[in-house]
């Protein structure tokens, strides 16, 4: 995943697909991993990238990697299924994003 956030930047690929919600923009990469960008509620933009569970091997919870404004990473494993589809509330603004992620890290999809 890491490798795939150095070398696609959400910010500058076409987002042709909708996210569930109107706040997503997403592609899929070659890689099998969707990368997108999220406009949160207080207007601040956060860079994504995520592998679903089912892309991995076996045992393995998936991940995301939230790219903040700041240019701070937050990791999460698990929680998300074939999707990025987050809770609105925890969009809201990148303080709520950064109580969101720790809270459900590991969470089995």
């Amino acid at each position: 995943m890491l490798l795939a956030s150095a070398r696609h930047d959400p910010a500058s690929v076409v987002l042709e697909l909708p996210g569930t919600l109107a706040s997503i923009r997403r592609t899929q990469l070659k890689d099998n991993i969707e990368a997108g960008l999220i406009t949160l509620g207080d207007g601040a933009r956060v860079r994504y990238w995520f592998c679903s569970h089912h892309l991995v091997r076996a045992g393995d919870p998936g991940a995301t990697l939230f790219r903040l404004p700041d240019g701070s990473d937050l990791w999460m494993d698990g929680y998300f299924c074939c999707e990025m589809d987050p809770p609105e509330e925890s969009l809201v603004s990148v303080a709520a994003l950064r109580s969101f992620a720790p809270a459900m890290d590991g969470q089995s999809p």
